[in-house]
């Protein structure tokens, strides 16, 4: 344990000093990039700040310059309105050009030919041909102009030359005086670009360039050979302005560069000194973190030793015993507050465990008598199989028996209706003969005696059908008594599935169902044995009927009329027999109905108790 928490704490430590010097060393970029930003700034406000004095140093120097130089000129124009003489005398106006210290002088006319001049070549030069010297024309028109020009480069000789101008005073044109100022162009040799920008250090590798913004040539560089070339060709960005990462003269590095009176003076400093002090720093603040961590990770290592892991093994050893089974122990480890609530723990789970087996031994106890209680009941339950078998066998008899007897009692309502329908016909038959009667009644008398003998068969008709009456009660006794056989089994068999409990469930309802089938059976053999009755009833009156007709032929001759109205009487009552016993063979139609849903459910019963004899017989197996 001591060894895994180690080496996942080594790597918890281990990621996050990763993720510590990763921070570090991009916050050290950040302020690198900050530093050395803010450090070209400051460097090219003071290389803006000593071009700002060069340019005041120059223009106070030209301006000295320029007044001098003035009040040489005008001395020289004093001069030749003094002496006449000066005029087209080249050894005094040498003579006059070293006492004034100067370099040139020139005397124009008012058309602005310069007529003499210590230079013998510019003598006859025409003022107005050029613009440098046009310039000194307005002085003609205007004599109380004065003129100072800008040093600047002379286009005939190729070198720096101030010409101041006045109006003579002798007569109508100007003098000029031409001064080569060494001492500015000293000063301006000295406050070039390239000069002032190579003095000026930026960092220890890094340095100060110009670029000319029109052109887009290098004006100063620390590699001289670049002065003069294309930007673009020494590395430079299209864009000479702003900051970024660039090549420059080979070398990797970052610039900085803003705009100044038409030049654009930028910083440059190679990518290794750039980012210097992000490595030192980085290098510097990893190496303290990892003596830090590992100083830590020791004394974590060292107190987990102490306060964890002693703590562990001295309670793992006592587990250790208490799962050996020895259950007398009382951990009491006080290292630090979790061990004591695990101690605490630990022995309470101790105590509940020995309260367990305690009663687990009650348990047991009481499972042994449990165990004597089941086998008793199984030999209980055993003998109830045993009996339930014999029921079952008994049931299935019955069941046979009921099977048959329905079988028995579907032939008697066959023959019932048979019979039945026979006594219909014999009805139709009276029907029509006392219909023929009727008709031979109102025809002839002498067709008594034919008509006495039709009496006669009617009378032995009503006897038959008396007969079949009575026959048909014998055969609805017969039905009323299965019924209550069938009721009689359907109460035994409910009795019967009672005592087998959940097993008998099934046979109990159709025990139900066939004792409701027997209460039917024996309400419809009531109605039908009602209705023979009746129909017994009506026979007998015909029957009687009939005999007194026959006992009254003798009369018929002398009454005729009375003996067509009593065989009138006679066919209206034999028709009401008819419909009678129409409605007995309706009832008895529902009667074979009865009986072929008798034979069915006996069936059932028959396959039931089939089942339930089967079902009892592998119960008690299972039981033995």
């Amino acid at each position: 344990m001591k060894k895994i928490f180690t080496q996942r704490l080594f790597c918890y430590m281990l990621a996050a000093l990763l993720i510590t010097i990763t921070a570090i060393f991009g916050l050290q970029t950040v302020v690198s990039q900050t530093g050395n930003d803010s450090a070209s700034r400051d460097k090219l406000g003071a290389v803006r700040e000593k071009l700002e004095d060069n340019e005041a140093n120059i223009q106070q120097l030209t301006d000295n310059l320029g007044q001098d130089n003035l009040a040489k000129t005008r001395a020289f124009a004093d001069m030749l309105a003094a002496d006449k003489s000066i005029y087209g005398n080249a050894a005094k106006l040498n003579e006059i050009k070293e006492r004034l210290m100067v370099n040139e002088l020139h005397i124009i006319d008012e058309e602005g030919i310069i007529t003499s001049s210590t230079i013998d070549a510019y003598i006859g030069f025409d003022m107005k041909s050029g613009e440098q010297s046009n310039a000194f024309m307005v002085i003609v028109d205007d004599p109380s102009i004065e003129i100072v020009q800008e040093p600047q480069v002379n286009v005939a000789e190729g070198v720096v030359v101030q010409y101041i101008g006045v109006a003579r005073t002798d007569d109508k044109g100007l003098v000029q005086v031409g001064v080569r100022p060494e001492v500015l162009e000293r000063t301006l040799a000295g406050t070039e670009i390239s000069v002032v920008l190579r003095d000026i250090d930026f960092g220890e590798t890094g340095y100060v360039y110009a670029i000319d913004a029109a052109s887009g040539q290098i004006l100063a560089h620390q590699n001289e050979s670049l002065i003069g070339i294309a930007a673009t060709d020494a590395g430079f960005p299209s864009n000479l302005t702003g900051k970024g990462k660039a090549v420059i003269d080979g070398k990797k590095g970052y610039y900085m560069a803003e705009e100044y009176n038409g030049r654009i003076i930028g910083t440059f400093m190679p990518a290794s000194e750039y980012y210097a002090g992000r490595l030192n720093q980085t290098v510097v603040v990893s190496l303290s973190l990892l003596l830090i961590f590992g100083v830590l990770l020791l004394m974590i290592n060292r107190m987990v030793d102490d306060k964890i892991v002693s703590g562990i093994n001295r309670i793992s050893n006592s587990m250790k015993e208490i799962a050996g089974g020895k259950f007398d122990i009382t951990v009491n480890e006080q290292g630090n507050p979790e061990f004591s609530m695990l101690s605490d723990s630990i022995n309470k789970m101790v105590e509940g465990i020995c309260q367990s087996i305690k009663e687990n031994e009650s348990l047991l106890v009481l499972q042994s008598q449990d165990m004597e209680n089941n086998q008793r009941m199984i030999g209980d339950v055993k003998g109830v199989c045993t009996e339930l078998n014999e029921v079952s066998g008994e049931t299935l008899r019955n069941a046979d028996d009921i099977f048959n007897g329905t079988g028995e009692q579907e032939k008697a309502v066959e023959d019932l209706k048979q019979i039945m329908s026979q006594l219909t016909q014999e009805l139709n038959r009276s029907v029509s003969a006392t219909v023929e009667v009727t008709e031979a009644t109102g025809n002839t008398s002498e067709k008594i005696i034919e008509t006495q003998s039709r009496m006669e068969l009617l009378k032995d008709s009503m006897q038959k059908i008396s007969d079949m009456s009575i026959a048909i009660e014998k055969i609805i006794g017969e039905i009323n008594s299965i019924a209550q056989q069938t009721n009689m089994l359907s109460l035994n068999a409910s009795i019967e599935a009672a005592r087998a409990g959940d097993m008998g469930k099934g046979f109990a309802v159709v025990a139900r169902q066939v004792g409701e089938l027997a209460a039917r059976s024996a309400q419809a053999a009531k109605e039908t044995s009602e209705l023979i009755m009746n129909s017994i009833k009506a026979v007998e009156d015909g029957r009687e009927i009939t005999d007194q007709t026959v006992e009254a032929f003798g009369i018929v001759v002398e009454n005729i009329e009375k003996t067509d109205h009593d065989v009138e009487a006679i066919t209206d009552m034999v028709k009401q027999n008819v419909d009678i016993v129409s409605h007995a063979v309706s009832q008895i139609e529902r009667i074979s109905n009865v009986v072929e849903q008798n034979v069915r459910i006996s069936h059932d019963t028959k396959q039931v108790s089939t089942n339930m004899a089967e079902i009892t017989g592998r119960l008690l197996e299972i039981v033995e």
